[in-house]
């Protein structure tokens, strides 16, 4: 569904979504494909810098231990959680 929005993500995005037992909060398992090796440190310090303009608001981020209805009042888009994530390698993260 990324791809249909963000053309540019085709075939270089994909994900899961899992249902959680609360109804204003859902959770999305994205898989990216990188063109270049990067350390997922690296790559979690550019999300974490990301919730700054011009995407303050839209984008959160989170690197507290948290569970589903934690989430239950956040106004953002999407929250990155940095304890939930993990390379594959440098290019499947």
């Amino acid at each position: 569904a990324v791809s249909k929005v963000i053309s540019e993500l085709n075939q270089k995005l994909t994900g899961m979504a899992l249902h959680v037992p609360i109804p204003s909060v859902s959770v999305i398992d994205p898989t990216c494909c990188l063109e270049k090796a990067a350390k997922y440190n690296d790559i979690k310090n550019m999300v974490k810098q990301a919730p700054e303009a011009p995407l303050e608001g839209i984008l959160g981020y989170n690197e507290d231990q948290v569970i589903s209805c934690d989430f239950n009042s956040d106004t953002h888009s999407y929250t990155s959680d940095a304890r939930a994530g993990i390379a594959l390698n440098d290019l499947l993260v």
